[in-house]
C-alpha cells in the first residue's frame, strides 16, 4: 500500500458503555486510536422507514493492518461517523485493511 493514498485522518473507537442513573447501559465512544486512510464514498441510499426519511452512505476505508479492529468498533472521519460492516485483511498478509462502513445520515 502506497503511503500517499493514506490522505485521510480518521479515529477509530470502541464502545466503552456507561451506566446512566437507572443503571442501563448506554454508548460511550472513546478513542483508541487514529490512522492513516484512504476513504471512498460507493453508494448512497434513502429509503423510508416508520414513515421518516433515513438517508446512508456506504463507504470503503483502506486502512494499514490493525489487529485489533473489529467489526464492533466505528471509525470517525472529522465530524462524520462510518459505522463498520466488514473487516477484510488483504490477502491475509497482516499488512492492509479493508473496511466496509456505513455512514447513517439523520440519526
Amino acid at each position: 500500500m502506497r503511503a500517499g493514498k493514506l490522505r485521510h485522518r480518521i479515529e477509530v473507537q470502541e464502545d466503552r458503555g456507561v451506566a446512566n442513573e437507572f443503571n442501563e447501559l448506554e454508548a460511550g465512544w472513546k478513542t483508541i486510536g487514529r490512522r492513516w486512510a484512504q476513504v471512498t464514498q460507493l453508494a448512497g441510499d434513502d429509503r423510508l422507514v416508520r414513515d421518516q426519511f433515513k438517508q446512508s452512505a456506504t463507504h470503503r476505508v483502506k486502512i494499514r493492518f490493525m489487529a485489533e479492529l473489529t467489526v464492533r468498533h466505528r471509525l470517525k472521519f472529522g465530524t462524520r461517523v462510518l459505522h463498520i460492516l466488514a473487516v477484510d485483511d488483504v490477502e491475509g498478509l497482516r499488512a492492509e485493511m479493508v473496511l466496509t462502513c456505513e455512514e447513517r445520515l439523520g440519526d
